[in-house]
């Protein structure tokens, strides 16, 4: 019992090490995740946008936002 206890010790220790670089690195993939969503979501609404005013000039329609 006196050699075992030690290494629970230790192995608890490092266990605990490692989920705390699990999680860390979780919270970072997430947070970048995030940020790639984000970007992507406005540049995917801005090529949209461009899209339909070419559209809408090649047709000849007015643009919604353009007075008459």
């Amino acid at each position: 019992m006196n050699e075992t206890t030690p290494q629970l010790a230790r192995f608890r220790q490092e266990a605990t090490v490692d989920a705390q670089r699990v999680a860390h690195h979780a919270f970072w993939l997430g947070l970048a995740l995030i940020l790639i969503l984000l970007t992507g979501s406005v540049a995917a609404a801005l090529a949209y946008r461009l899209l339909a005013a070419r559209l809408s000039r090649a047709r000849g329609r007015p643009r919604a936002d353009s007075p008459l």
